[in-house]
């Protein structure tokens, strides 16, 4: 068994979509997160991951800025998110994080376990909040008898929460 990680294939590519971002940086923390060796190279290889609008950026950047992210991950991090996180792009994305109904527009047939994902991954491009306070903003935008289903109030774990959800389904389905 060769578990050898091959970044083509572990690291996916980025195109500069702002909406993406946060999931891609997600991704590559948890790939970090497997080890010092792995965050260590990390940088190095990320920029080959870049495409569309993303490589453009990297490759527009002098040799001195390109070589000092591709050793340091947390400030790749910074600097990719300061450009591509606009102002307008976050107001945006907090009004989106804040607007999401389940079963809104577009999602007529969407679980309540995927109204959780799909409201969750709005609220994590747009904030960095606790779990608490995910879980808050959710079940304030849940419909009103889900809050008979499920003591929304004492939970502050999001994997407790989720489960929660999944447990009682089809209690909370039209």
């Amino acid at each position: 068994l060769d578990i050898r990680l091959k970044p083509n294939e572990v690291i996916p590519e980025w195109d500069g979509n702002p909406d993406t971002l946060a999931k891609w940086f997600s991704l590559l923390d948890k790939l970090a997160a497997r080890g010092i060796e792995i965050a260590d190279q990390l940088p190095y290889v990320v920029p080959f991951r870049l495409t569309k609008e993303a490589k453009t950026w990297f490759e527009a950047l002098n040799s001195a800025d390109q070589t000092y992210l591709m050793g340091h991950w947390v400030e790749f991090k910074r600097v990719l998110g300061e450009f591509f996180w606009t102002p307008e792009w976050i107001t945006r994305a907090k009004s989106a994080a804040h607007e999401a109904r389940y079963r809104s527009h577009g999602h007529s047939r969407e679980t309540p376990v995927q109204f959780l994902l799909r409201k969750k991954d709005l609220i994590d491009a747009a904030y960095q909040w606790t779990d608490h306070d995910i879980i808050g903003e959710i079940a304030q935008s849940a419909p009103q008898q889900w809050k008979l289903v499920i003591d929304h109030t004492h939970m502050h774990d999001w994997t407790a929460y989720l489960m929660a959800i999944k447990e009682k389904e089809n209690m909370l389905d039209d």
